[in-house]
């Protein structure tokens, strides 16, 4: 289920990921997926929505801070 899940977001020429329309939204993208004859997966339809974050510390401490488990449901501004 979770490679059917990463294989779904992958930039695949299939996944067209779109940029939201909405004013202060310029860099969020979303992209719709339908599973309708997936095997093994219910019918409906998924939204994923995407954007950048820019994190003005270095990258082990970003990885550090998520890969902790006692961080993850921390708010980044507070770390």
């Amino acid at each position: 289920m979770m490679r059917k899940f990463w294989a779904n977001l992958s930039d695949l020429a299939e996944n067209i990921w779109r940029p939201v329309p909405l004013k202060g939204a310029e860099n969020v993208l979303a992209m719709i997926i339908n599973a309708e004859d997936e095997e093994g997966q219910p019918p409906g339809t998924s939204i994923a929505i995407a954007t950048t974050v820019w994190v003005l510390t270095s990258p082990r401490r970003v990885f550090d801070f998520l890969n902790n488990e006692g961080t993850r449901n921390r708010n980044v501004a507070s770390a």
